[in-house]
């Protein structure tokens, strides 16, 4: 079993100095590390490719924020690094030499392909860069209106739905073409955020929707509001005006590849019994029924090594991870008391193909801006 806390390519404990865990892809079929000594060895080379999958490497270092979490709350931070002795002068160089020609033995659990949809979030990126467009990194939005049809009191903002995509990746834009100005999500359409505006200082969960995608390079395509749009106020946005999301800030150094997932399956009754699908961000997300408890399971394609959970739902509405080796015959319990903010690092990295994610209760008044009255909307989850 592959050891987590070591880099796969020289086998030298990670540290928080010089052999920080640097991720390899943006690929969420990807999610393999090394360090960043070895990651730096790795770009040199003519074929930029994952040691272990042979995704395309990335031209920037991304780290592995949830790991660092892990080997900082293990006292890492006091540990010195260690330095393959081969490595001492001149790390690039020596490291390529042993490469060869690219026959190491790395860990075989490590080579598994991967079924579920590739989204590269870099190559989306650099083809809004071509095209023209102001996707950000930070997980800011440009508001470019404020107008739906003849509504023009300043309740909604326009915005382009390819800025949002090189934000969050894939999302929930069902209803292409709806110009609605009383949009809700309880059908699954949609997608909610946890948002700020920082003219106005607001902070609340936003829904947004459209995203024709025809409309040319630089015209919104897309709408959105305060969650629910029954209760949005005139003025709420103007032209110019940026939406944070709150849950994204940071770009890919806060959200780290998600562990692939074939299938998500429903323990527990939903709110407007949607579907297990829409806890995953870039979806309206879910509560359970009536606000209660809720659990939903990840199966992955195979055993995967996890170590945190990132979620919105925040510190007032903690939740349990279990996990089960033997195809769903038994249970261990992982971690109880876990709080996304938007991290939650286990106490233990846990290696399996099926893991339960599990609260409470999920009274949305309890989190911190999200909202579902009268609308629709819920947390999201994504496993690391």
């Amino acid at each position: 079993m592959a050891d987590p806390f070591c880099c796969d390519v020289c086998f030298e404990n990670y540290d928080l100095d010089s052999r920080r865990p640097v991720l390899c892809s943006a690929s969420v079929s990807c999610g393999n590390s090394v360090c960043e000594r070895c990651f730096e060895a790795l770009i040199q080379q003519e074929e930029k490719a994952c040691p272990m999958c042979r995704s395309t490497l990335e031209d920037q270092k991304i780290r592995n924020i949830a790991l660092e979490h892990l080997l900082a709350q293990q006292g890492q931070r006091s540990t010195p690094p260690k330095v393959c002795p081969a490595d001492s002068e001149a790390p690039a160089n020596s490291f390529l030499s042993r490469l060869g020609s690219k026959k190491l033995s790395f860990r075989s659990s490590r080579r598994r392909p991967s079924t579920n949809r590739v989204h590269h979030t870099s190559d989306l990126k650099g083809s809004l860069r071509s095209s023209g467009l102001s996707a950000t990194n930070n997980g800011t939005l440009n508001v470019l209106g404020n107008c739906i049809g003849p509504d023009s009191s300043g309740k909604f903002f326009t915005f382009r739905a390819a800025d949002l995509e090189a934000i969050v990746g894939e999302w929930c834009s069902s209803a292409m073409d709806s110009a609605s100005t009383n949009f809700v999500v309880k059908g699954g359409e949609g997608a909610v955020f946890r948002a700020k505006n920082p003219r106005s200082g607001k902070v609340g969960a936003v829904v947004v929707w459209g995203g024709r995608r025809d409309a040319g390079g630089g015209e919104a395509d897309a709408f959105g509001c305060w969650n629910p749009a029954d209760y949005a106020d005139a003025a709420d946005w103007q032209v110019a005006d940026s939406v944070q999301l709150l849950d994204f800030a940071g770009g890919l150094e806060l959200y780290a590849p998600a562990v692939p997932v074939v299938s998500l399956e429903l323990k527990t009754e939903t709110g407007w019994n949607l579907d297990a699908d829409k806890i995953r961000f870039g979806q309206c997300g879910l509560v359970g029924g009536w606000w209660k408890g809720l659990e939903v399971q990840f199966n992955l394609p195979a055993p995967h090594v996890v170590t945190a959970v990132r979620t919105d739902s925040g510190p007032a509405l903690p939740f349990a991870l279990s996990f089960s080796r033997d195809g769903g015959a038994t249970w261990e319990q992982a971690a109880a008391g876990l709080r996304g903010a938007p991290l939650a690092c286990l106490p233990q990295p846990v290696t399996a193909q099926a893991f339960r994610l599990a609260w409470a209760e999920t009274d949305l008044h309890k989190s911190e801006g999200l909202s579902t009255a009268r609308s629709g909307g819920g947390l999201h989850a994504q496993l690391l």
